[in-house]
């Protein structure tokens, strides 16, 4: 029996990278090196993904059932 499912983002950064920087600058947690997204770091605050100027920061969403 599932007792309750929590979602949450998951990003990773594209081919349509430009390597502009953006990303890296934004990230709070500072969970983006040389472009790419340390899964352990991230927050999934999604600034990375709002503020790329070329659409490359991929969100999707997972779940998580408890039980």
């Amino acid at each position: 029996m599932i007792n309750a499912k929590k979602s949450f983002n998951v990003y990773f950064i594209s081919d349509k990278c430009a390597h502009c920087g953006s990303c890296e600058g934004d990230c709070p947690v500072q969970a983006i090196k040389n472009f790419s997204i340390d899964k352990e770091k991230c927050i999934g605050c999604g600034d990375c993904y709002e503020i790329c100027p070329v659409g490359a920061i991929e969100k999707v969403q997972k779940d998580i059932l408890y039980r």
